[in-house]
């Protein structure tokens, strides 16, 4: 859990920090032509640049904590099922950089963890088949969507004289609205995994503490039944 949380606040600082670079647009826009006099580079460079370095300052370190959060869950959900998943962990980081794979990748990742941690586990024996979690579509919809509008925010309108200073801006107003969704999702999905593995740890622990319990009943019984010459 300790993991899930620090997940869950990088997440929740990467949404203020975008809501943030939102609301300061007018500010950053000053900035960068202030930036573009003394670099000599257009003020749409310096803004592109700007926005760019604001938003990895807050979305590696998310990024990273979830990666760590992923690997976590697959090492416990792994010890929950014989069903083998259907990658191998080194995917849980590479599979979020290699183009075009990292557009459905990771999603298989989550899905092996929900179908492994859910109560019943897998249900057959190829985990591919599994049931996927309806909730970990919508984050992944969500996901693509507002990762795919950034980068037309940040790329499309690059080119000098193709827009003004605050375009980006804006761009980035109309476009929080899916990253701020595909967080929540986001937190919902780590929460979920966690409580079902939580749940599958303090069963154990009842049924270890059950078998402990029935142990020392039988123990006393026996030894209140054994007569006393005959010990």
């Amino acid at each position: 859990m300790d993991l899930a949380v620090v997940a869950l606040v990088a997440l929740f600082v990467d949404v203020l920090a975008e809501i943030a670079i939102m609301l300061a647009g007018p500010t950053l826009a000053a900035a960068s032509r202030i930036l573009a006099e003394e670099s000599g580079m257009s003020a749409d460079t310096v803004l592109d640049w700007l926005l760019i370095l604001l938003h990895l300052s807050t979305s590696a370190p998310a990024g990273m904590t979830f990666m760590f959060w992923l690997l976590q869950a697959r090492l416990n959900a792994q010890s929950l099922t014989r069903v083998p998943h259907r990658w191998l962990k080194t995917f849980i980081l590479v599979g979020w950089f290699v183009p075009v794979v990292n557009c459905w990748l990771p999603k298989q990742i989550v899905d092996d963890i929900w179908a492994s941690s859910r109560p019943g586990g897998v249900r057959g024996g190829n985990i591919a088949r599994e049931t996927h979690s309806g909730l970990v579509w919508a984050w992944w919809i969500l996901w693509l969507l507002a990762n795919g509008m950034t980068w037309l925010s940040t790329w499309t309108f690059a080119a000098p004289g193709h827009r003004g200073l605050a375009a980006s801006i804006l761009l980035n107003a109309f476009f929080l609205f899916p990253t701020v969704v595909a967080a929540i999702l986001q937190a919902a999905v780590i929460l979920r995994i966690t409580h079902f593995q939580e749940n599958h740890v303090l069963r154990e622990r009842r049924l270890l503490q059950e078998r402990r319990l029935a142990l020392q009943r039988s123990w006393t019984e026996r030894t209140e039944e054994t007569p006393v010459g005959s010990q």
